[in-house]
């Protein structure tokens, strides 16, 4: 399933990191406004943008609440049955940006716990002008979604794992009428629908991991509380000529990330509209032209709130385009780095600047990612072409110089000019210029980690270390394949990528299933390891021995709270021994929409942070999360605390408002 980040969280988890810390710590919402991605806009007569808000359960805690999107669909008939045939499809999006060429159809999932605060991207998809007076929102219906209820969120049984949705009558489409009619117009034209998706519990599961049996209503909801518009023209200049160009397009991505909210072609006349997810004080947007032939043109920090319509234009110039691309290499072994991001910066509108040298003026207006050989850009198809494979010549200032940063987990990041040839590209490194295959120095630290618990015959238990940089929540690395213990072994040597010349903080933590199904949540505690001193030189190795503590076996654990006045950048991070962990994601709260967050934590003392924007506030408090008694044998998990015993059923914490 793909799931969609928070449209303003500036979270590019590296790639090798991404799904054992989401299986471990729990993805990072999808909602309070919006997502990633979604811009897969098909050349058809207009485009209808689909966003969705919505609301969890009322009366109940749950740590997530996702509901899994399949399609929607619309209908010129008020009254169409489930089977007409003219239902009109719109599908979860197609991610381009990273140079994905094959369209992944999958499920969009989302988490109504954050859908609580703003709304979020589904698609902007071509359809028939027409007037449609009915909607479907179509759900998976061999997985509708997921819950995941804190400690005592259902009675007699255990808590922070997941319970599957069960309708009580078979309900894949979820229908309902559209208010007046949507009216899509002619070609160019871009019109929004906003959707709200409310989940009601008729029946709580009645054994741990039991279904919830419920029923999911959508009703249509206005835009302009959490939906504004960009639109304007694109001028250009000369004449682009050229073999299956990439559409002439604007984009729009979180001010200073690459995360691309939204994407639209420019048609008609030189004009595009963008509807991007706003909170009410407003979201900085950074919004920038490629494709077609043309050079980029960028524009940096422009504003958007709920129901306003700004007016952005822009300027292309035809240039020609090349390539840039290669292989990026680890510098101590020679081969090639998979999951490397690349990152192409562009100078904005009437700041012409060199972005090799000073990329925070810059706009980021295209991304690659390597394959498992460390090459790219990955390879195109006729209508979806990597932006990699087509990047401008020149830019309109001779002043004006492209860059190109490259970043992996585990290695330094390398920052230089770029430029675009036949063959590849060009990139100057800070003493010459090379071809763009690169390679990246990396450093080692290794030791073991080790589990006090028992562990019969046949089982194991994975474990997982990453590296923060001390005192910070910046992952910058974890084991590629988590370290696997095995009955009749309590530790197994690890060794971890860093960035040379770094200080960081480890912590390690634990892959336990469930009732024999992966869960987000461990049942060993997690132990950090501060102030680790990586080596200074690359390909050097600093040893930490069993510097990491041994992970006990615990249970699952909770706490829940509240925070004063919120706004959407407010979260709740956690921390042990000065070591930050996790927290919660950004959109969750909101004065006066929630207040309320939940945490699913192992058993231990830990220190609950306030931070506005990333940045601590000084309000804190200590914590201890409660351990749940031990329970007789067999086990649930692969976490047993002894021959014949292991944590029973867990029970919730509170903390003092923050």
């Amino acid at each position: 399933m793909k799931y969609r980040r928070p449209w303003w969280a500036a979270l590019p988890l590296l790639a090798p990191v991404a799904i054992f810390v989401s299986l471990i710590v729990g993805s990072s919402g999808c909602g309070g406004g919006g997502a990633a991605p979604a811009f897969s806009v098909v050349p058809t007569p207009a485009n209808v943008q689909i966003a969705f808000t919505g609301q969890p359960p009322q009366g109940a805690l749950f740590r997530h609440v996702f509901l899994n999107i399949s399609t929607v669909r619309l209908n010129p008939n008020a009254s169409a049955a489930i089977n007409s045939p003219h239902w009109v499809t719109i599908p979860v999006a197609t991610n381009a940006v990273a140079g994905i060429n094959v369209p992944n159809p999958g499920d969009l999932q989302i988490d109504l716990n954050t859908l609580q605060t703003g709304a979020t991207v589904f698609n902007t998809y071509g359809v028939p002008t027409n007037i449609y007076n009915q909607a479907q929102v179509v759900v998976d219906i061999s997985n509708p979604g997921t819950f995941v209820p804190v400690c005592l969120g259902v009675s007699g049984a255990e808590g922070c794992i997941n319970y599957p949705m069960a309708f009580e009558t078979s309900q894949e489409a979820i229908t309902f009428p559209i208010q007046g009619g949507l009216s899509v117009g002619g070609k160019g034209t871009l019109t929004q629908l906003l959707i709200n998706l409310q989940v009601q519990i008729i029946s709580p599961p009645t054994t741990s991991g039991g279904p919830y049996t419920i029923n999911v209503t959508a009703s249509q909801a206005n835009q302009g509380t959490y939906l504004g518009l960009v639109s304007g023209t694109v001028s250009t200049s000369g004449s682009a000529s050229g073999v299956h160009l990439r559409p002439l397009e604007v984009s729009a991505e979180l001010a200073g990330t690459s995360t691309v909210v939204a994407s639209t072609q420019v048609v008609g006349r030189n004009s595009y509209t963008l509807s991007l997810p706003a909170a009410a004080t407003g979201t900085a947007y950074d919004l920038f032209v490629s494709g077609g032939g043309f050079d980029y043109d960028a524009v940096r920090d422009l504003v958007v709130t709920p129901g306003a319509n700004v007016t952005q234009n822009f300027h292309a110039n035809a240039t020609g385009y090349g390539a840039i691309g290669g292989t990026i290499s680890d510098q101590c072994t020679g081969a090639g780095i998979q999951g490397a991001t690349l990152e192409l910066f562009a100078p904005p509108q009437n700041n012409p600047v060199d972005c090799s040298s000073d990329p925070q003026e810059c706009v980021i207006v295209a991304t690659a990612s390597t394959d498992n050989l460390g090459e790219y850009p990955l390879p195109g198809t006729r209508t979806l072409v990597p932006p990699f494979s087509q990047v401008p010549l020149k830019l309109p200032s001779s002043s004006a110089k492209l860059g190109l940063q490259v970043s992996a987990s585990g290695y330094n990041t390398v920052l230089g000019e770029a430029n675009a040839t036949s063959v590849g590209g060009s990139c100057t490194s800070s003493t010459s210029t090379v071809n763009c295959s690169l390679s990246l120095a990396t450093s080692y630290i290794t030791g073991s980690v080790a589990t006090t618990g028992y562990l019969p015959a046949g089982n194991s238990v994975q474990m997982q270390v990453m590296a923060e940089n001390t005192g910070t929540n910046q992952l910058v690395s974890a084991l590629p394949a988590p370290a696997v213990i095995r009955s009749g072994t309590t530790s197994v040597p690890f060794t971890l990528n860093v960035p040379v010349g770094g200080t960081f903080d480890l912590f390690a933590s634990a892959l336990d299933p469930y009732l024999g199904s992966p869960e987000l949540y461990p049942g060993h505690s997690i132990e950090v390891l501060s102030d680790v001193p990586g080596a200074t030189s690359a390909c050097q190795t600093t040893n930490i021995g069993n510097g990491i503590p041994a992970l006990d076996c615990v249970g699952h654990g909770s706490v829940a709270g509240t925070v004063n006045n919120p706004d959407l950048q407010t979260t709740v991070e956690v921390s042990k021994n000065g070591v930050q962990l996790f927290g919660t994601e950004p959109g969750l709260l909101d004065s006066g929409v929630n207040t309320n967050y939940s945490l699913c934590l192992p058993p231990d003392s830990y220190t609950l942070l306030r931070e506005e924007n990333g940045t601590p506030t000084g309000s804190s408090q200590s914590v201890a999360v409660a351990a749940p008694a031990a329970t007789s044998t067999p086990c649930p998990s692969t976490c047993w605390s002894s021959s014949s015993s292991c944590p029973g059923l867990c029970t919730g914490s509170s903390a003092n408002p923050l």
